[in-house]
């Protein structure tokens, strides 16, 4: 995938249309529908179920394909909390499967889910390198707010920049360096990837925030690379 040129931080931001014009409006759509197109198809809805009476364990939210063969999906345990009996996993096509929890990370605020198929149009999103990040990147958050998969059938997108990077302690769910966005974050957003211009996860969206600046926050993906590459070998998958 092409990176998009650099006046599509200037676009971003909204300076003067005269200088999104000298770079070409139509080159910077079609770099942000490239990026969209790329990175759908690996994106799922999740809605998680409880025990009786569904108390304690319902959810929803969103999630990331990372392994075909082995059916795994990266989540949040905001989109399936531990007392979850249950997940279903819809994918972009709007096929819906019963996935079953194979990992969990309480400390990471994240879950891998496996699921009994996968449909053929979905394809995998590679993990980036989240130590690289630094304030003023560009963006996507992806995934399934206020369950738009569901309710449109569409997976939403927004664009925005890395706004912050910081500690964000005392939060009840995760208690540890967060990635602050601009791009929109909204209930159901969790557990769904941020990505980068090459379409690389460098982040999962959670619901950590700062109660000094109020906006959405995702966990850096190379802690959870390295926990999901641990809980892949003891499954002998390989991870992107």
């Amino acid at each position: 995938m092409s990176r998009l040129p650099v006046a599509l931080f200037a676009f971003s931001i909204a300076v003067p249309a005269v200088l999104a014009q000298e770079a070409g409006f139509d080159r910077i759509q079609a770099g942000i529908h490239e990026i969209y197109d790329a990175t759908r198809p690996a994106v799922v809805g999740i809605q998680a179920r409880g025990g009786r009476f569904g108390r304690g364990g319902d959810g929803y939210g969103s999630g990331v394909v990372i392994d075909l063969d082995k059916r795994l999906v990266l989540t949040s345990e905001e989109a399936v909390p531990a007392a979850a009996k249950e997940a279903n996993v819809r994918f972009a096509d709007h096929t819906l499967v019963a996935a079953k929890v194979v990992a969990r990370n309480d400390e990471l605020n994240a879950v891998l889910l496996e699921a009994p198929s996968i449909p053929a149009s979905v394809r995998v999103l590679a993990m980036g390198d989240s130590t690289k990040v630094r304030v003023g990147t560009m963006v996507f958050t992806l995934g399934n707010p206020f369950q738009s998969m569901l309710q449109t059938g569409q997976t939403a997108a927004s664009l925005g920049i890395v706004s912050g990077i910081y500690r964000a302690e005392g939060n009840a769910v995760y208690d540890g360096v967060v990635f602050e966005l601009d791009a929109a974050v909204n209930p159901g957003s969790y557990g769904g990837p941020v990505v980068d211009l090459e379409g690389r996860v460098i982040a999962l969206v959670g619901s950590t925030y700062s109660h000094a600046r109020w906006l959405g926050t995702a966990v850096p993906i190379a802690p959870i690379r390295e926990w999901v590459e641990e809980a892949a070998r003891e499954r002998g998958v390989a991870v992107a």
